[in-house]
């Protein structure tokens, strides 16, 4: 049996399947193409966008960093001047005349202090300064050239003798209170002495003019009249008394005695301080009152206490 061949169906495609798969494939190449240029468009304004971001970061870098020079000009301007300020005071340093140094300047300056103040609490006491200023300032040499000034404290601090003076000084001015003390407290026992003498004979005169007789008033009376002066009655009267008052010659001797004793036990006498009270001692060591002249006890020198009588 034979066979015979057959032939498949032949496919004809239709004329417009083509027309159509070229039109989608346009529309997908456009859409493409529009998001492409869509895409390059953004990244085109990011790229612009991060270019001013970065020109901004640029110029504001560059202003700081100009600001930063302008500064570090400025500081190196101001280094300069206070540079040239220094080297100007340096020079007038070095041009200006030495001047005394301190440790000198002080004592100079304390002579000036000095003087002023003596002289004003002088004037302020007294209305009258102490001592002439000007004599002082030259003396101390307060305005005088810096050689000078500095020779004159110079031998202040040098001199290692003025502490031991100073004690002499003091202590002979001490020396000197004492002995004026000791002349004035004999001058006052002299005296207190020369006050009891005194003070005795008065009452010795008196007890002899008390014993002495008085005159007659008729004696008196006949004077008078020989004188021609009148008597003043108060005056016969006193001396009529005084005559009777010196009938009793034996009690006038007898005050007159006591008198003269007084006067002897008087002048052994001295002035004796005990508790910065003043007392009479004598010899004995007998205590009198130095007013009174009372007999107040005896001193006991081995208790230094007062054994009263």
């Amino acid at each position: 049996m034979s066979s015979t061949p057959v032939s498949s169906p032949i496919k004809v495609s239709t004329p417009n399947a083509p027309v159509k798969a070229t039109k989608a494939t346009a529309e997908k190449k456009d859409k493409v193409v529009k998001e492409k240029v869509v895409k390059e468009k953004k990244v085109a304004e990011k790229k612009e966008e991060v270019k001013a971001v970065k020109e901004v970061k640029e110029k504001k870098v560059a202003e700081k960093k100009e600001k930063k020079v302008a500064e570090v000009k400025a500081v190196e301007a101001k280094e300069v001047e206070v540079k040239a300020v220094e080297v100007k005071a340096d020079v007038e340093k070095k041009a200006r005349a030495p001047s005394l140094p301190a440790k000198y300047g002080k004592f100079i300056q304390y002579s000036y202090y000095l003087i002023r103040a003596i002289n004003n609490a002088a004037l302020e006491q007294n209305g009258a300064v102490l001592v002439d200023e000007d004599q002082f300032i030259a003396a101390a040499h307060v305005f005088d050239n810096i050689a000078n000034q500095q020779a004159f404290v110079a031998s202040f601090l040098e001199n290692k003798n003025i502490a031991k003076e100073m004690r002499t000084h003091l202590a002979d001015k001490k020396k000197a209170e004492v002995v004026a003390a000791k002349a004035a407290a004999k001058a006052e026992k002299e005296a207190e002495k020369n006050a009891i003498k005194a003070a005795a004979k008065a009452e010795k005169d008196a007890a002899k003019a008390a014993a002495k007789p008085a005159k007659q008033p008729k004696e008196t009376k006949s004077k008078a009249k020989k004188t021609k002066k009148a008597v003043d009655p108060d005056l016969v009267t006193s001396l009529v008394a005084l005559a009777n008052t010196s009938l009793a010659p034996t009690a006038t001797a007898a005050a007159g005695n006591a008198a003269a004793d007084n006067e002897e036990e008087e002048l052994d006498v001295r002035v004796f301080m005990i508790n910065a009270k003043e007392y009479l001692i004598d010899d004995n060591n007998n205590l009198y009152d130095s007013n009174s002249h009372a007999v107040i006890g005896i001193w006991n020198k081995e208790t230094n206490a007062i054994i009263h009588a």
